[in-house]
């Protein structure tokens, strides 16, 4: 669709897009995630000044003014026409023409009188735009979506049968110009947070649930609509001018990744005053890092954590361990979820390494997120060697090892033993037990060597000479 305010908007690029935010204003929401961030923004929207109907011409001179006046005079800024440069637009406490327009259709939520007098959202502001009349009476009570074919078309409003999947049952629905679609999702992602406790009259777009409260394909839409048109100044100057009137805000206006963090690509994660903006990606643990697991017995194992703690990912964090000594290591899962990279605790991750032979170990663990991210680190662990165990006849609870002179060797133990395997100080296997029973001799030839079975997992040494 057109865009009629392009030389405007140029004009502004001047002006600072900051907001008035009161400090502290959204501390309460720091660390909350999904429903339980939803709610808290419900609780700071929904504490607001109830207005009067007819109030809210004497308002628009503050929340819709358009920025620059026409022959001294002031223009109200209407999202509906391009009727915005002609007499009737000229403000006179009341304007010929224009029309005090729920965003969303008041209709929605009750009927008649009722839906405006009873209902606190029937005045409020945030969503109660100025609109040329016969856009207005043509919007109707259709929900936004984009129209296939078209019915009415005033230039900057459309209205007609919606494309295949939108509409939510409706046979129409209406279109807003491509400079205002960020406007009008941010204002129904607030209307949907503001009353998310409203039984819905009509469910096109919303669901009568607290939590995410839209349909799939309007969550599709809005946050389309939202990611393509930023906040622009004139929504931060609105949002600035209702706050000093009715005393609450639109969080999305305020801070447009909220969306994201309830419905779109963060949701799960963890909310941060001090959200990452950048591009996705790892802090813990660093490419090329190690973890090392320091000396083990063998046929012994220990575990240690990974932390794996990221910023903006968007994506499950897949985990595989590859190369050299890959079968000594195991790992406790092979994919973490985005939100839990993404928190403040992050993820640790459960490494283990359990030896099977005497020797130093070495395997690559790699973290792989998104298209391209990748994270690789080092896994190190050595077997404990013949200096680290006790001398031939020590008991080593049931299992004793006794060697004597001519390379005999003679088990002792309370019960019987399986699964027996001797190694020589190099790691390599010499010999196999399946059975060691007590007063089991075997002779060996002179040298060092450990005896592990299946219940005696710390190695015993044996020095025969």
């Amino acid at each position: 669709m057109k865009h009629h305010y392009i030389a405007m908007l140029l004009s502004m690029a001047a002006f600072s897009l900051s907001a008035e935010v009161p400090e502290g204003y959204y501390n309460s929401l720091d660390g909350l995630r999904d429903q339980s961030l939803k709610d808290k923004l419900h609780e700071i929207s929904i504490n607001h000044r109830t207005l009067t109907y007819n109030s809210l011409w004497d308002y628009y001179p503050e929340t819709d003014a358009y920025p620059e006046r026409v022959n001294g005079r002031l223009l109200v800024w209407d999202m509906y026409s391009d009727n915005w440069n002609t007499q009737q637009y000229y403000y006179y406490g009341g304007t010929s023409g224009l029309n005090r327009e729920h965003s969303v259709p008041k209709s929605w939520w009750g009927s008649g009188n009722d839906a405006i007098y009873n209902f606190p959202a029937g005045t409020d502001i945030m969503h109660i735009v100025p609109s040329d009349g016969e856009a207005n009476m043509a919007k109707s009570n259709y929900p936004l979506g984009e129209v296939d074919e078209t019915t009415f078309d005033n230039g900057t409003s459309m209205v007609g049968i919606p494309v295949a999947g939108q509409g939510g049952g409706s046979s129409r629905v209406f279109e807003p110009d491509d400079e205002y679609k960020g406007d009008f999702a941010r204002i129904y992602f607030y209307m949907v947070t503001c009353y998310q406790d409203y039984e819905w009259r009509y469910n096109y777009m919303f669901t009568n649930s607290t939590y995410l409260s839209l349909q799939n394909w309007a969550t599709d839409l809005l946050l389309e609509w939202s990611r393509n048109d930023p906040v622009s100044q004139k929504e931060i100057d609105r949002n600035d001018a209702v706050y000093k009137i009715q005393g609450n805000r639109n969080p999305f206006v305020d801070d447009p990744k909220l969306v994201e963090y309830i419905w779109g690509n963060r949701k799960g994660e963890e909310y941060s005053l001090e959200h990452y903006e950048g591009d996705p990606g790892l802090t813990s643990p660093v490419h090329d890092s190690q973890l090392n697991f320091g000396e083990v017995a063998a046929g012994s194992s220990k575990s240690m954590q990974l932390l794996v703690k990221g910023n903006g990912i968007t994506s499950t964090v897949d985990v595989a361990i590859y190369s050299y000594d890959h079968e000594m290591f195991d790992i406790a899962t092979k994919s973490i979820p985005a939100a839990n990279v993404n928190s403040s605790a992050g993820y640790n991750l459960t490494v283990t390494y359990s030896p099977t032979e005497v020797g130093s170990h070495k395997t690559r663990l790699l973290l792989s997120f998104g298209n391209n991210g990748q994270v690789g680190i080092d896994l190190i662990g050595a077997t404990i060697g013949m200096s680290g165990m006790k001398q031939a006849g020590a008991d080593r609870g049931r299992l004793i090892v006794s060697a004597y002179e001519g390379g005999l060797v003679r088990f002792t133990c309370s019960t019987p033993h399986t699964g027996g395997r001797i190694y020589d100080i190099s790691g390599r296997l010499v010999r196999t037990l399946p059975t060691i029973e007590h007063g089991t001799m075997i002779d060996l030839p002179r040298g060092a060597y450990i005896v592990i079975t299946d219940q005696q997992r710390t190695p015993v040494k044996i020095l025969v000479r």
